[in-house]
């Protein structure tokens, strides 16, 4: 049973299938989809954990792709020495697979967001101080505007997920179907978090979600409506699969609903 071809009323039977005390849940997260709020519940609930990341200090005689390589290789180390039960990072396609072949037990799951939501949220952080390196980015991207006519920029969900932005909206949907075990969203975080819950750990209502601090002046976007139309033209592709995932809630929606009652029932 595959949580995109779930209908109402397997809620509850697919929960119970996927549970697995001693599986290995890598969270692949797309960045600026649930990403800080949802470590931290992986730490707490189901440990031990891992933050599959680089270390950002200076080192010129690595690239990115060689750092990212020796993180993966000491984290699969890790993970038959410590049993770790959990994990996430901004992994590339080739180092996901990588994980999910040489960890047998490893079950993925992801987080997908509005694609106009997603990309105002990663340029208002990629321009703050939280950013590593966002001196550089405000260089490059001096305006909203001029992030979003990079091809750079679009269709993130399918470039993480697949590695490639030259997919069929049905095809890209398939191969979503048969990666993820699990695919929540941020805009309905809760629901989400409802569901993952009762699959990794015994169940629990969400935290309240951290924010990063952005030190910028384009914090709270306004965007006009051809700027927005541009953006889901743009970023058709992601907009599919948000769809897709997004159909999936609204036939559950009652499941999830009845799920939270019977767990958490309100106490008058």
């Amino acid at each position: 049973m595959q949580f995109m071809n779930l209908k109402k009323g397997q809620l509850k039977e697919y929960i119970n299938k996927e549970k697995d005390d001693s599986a290995l849940w890598l969270f692949h997260h797309i960045p600026k989809t649930a990403g800080s709020s949802l470590v931290v519940e992986l730490s707490a609930n189901r440990p031990p954990y891992i933050n599959i990341c680089i270390d950002y200090s200076p080192n010129i005689s690595l690239s990115y792709e060689e750092k990212m390589q020796n993180v993966v290789e000491s984290f699969l180390e890790e993970k038959t020495k410590s049993k770790v039960r959990s994990a996430s990072g901004h992994l590339s396609v080739s180092h996901f697979d990588t994980i999910m072949s040489k960890c047998k037990r490893a079950k993925a799951f992801t987080y997908m967001r509005h694609p106009i939501k997603r990309i105002i949220s990663e340029y208002n952080y990629s321009c703050s101080t939280a950013h590593p390196s966002y001196q550089i980015f405000k260089e490059k991207y001096p305006t909203f505007e001029d992030y979003i006519n990079d091809a750079s920029s679009v269709n993130k969900h399918a470039f993480y997920m697949f590695g490639s932005k030259d997919l069929s909206p049905d095809d890209a949907i398939w191969q979503m179907t048969q990666k993820y075990h699990f695919i929540g969203l941020q805009d309905y975080y809760s629901k989400s978090f409802i569901i993952l819950s009762n699959m990794l750990w015994e169940g629990s209502l969400p935290k309240a979600k951290e924010r990063v601090a952005q030190n910028t002046s384009n914090k709270n976007t306004v965007l006009s409506e051809e700027v927005m139309d541009k953006i889901i033209r743009d970023n058709a592709l992601d907009m599919a699969l948000f769809t897709a995932v997004s159909r999936v809630y609204e036939r559950i929606s009652d499941d999830i609903r009845s799920l939270e009652q019977a767990s958490f029932p309100i106490i008058i």
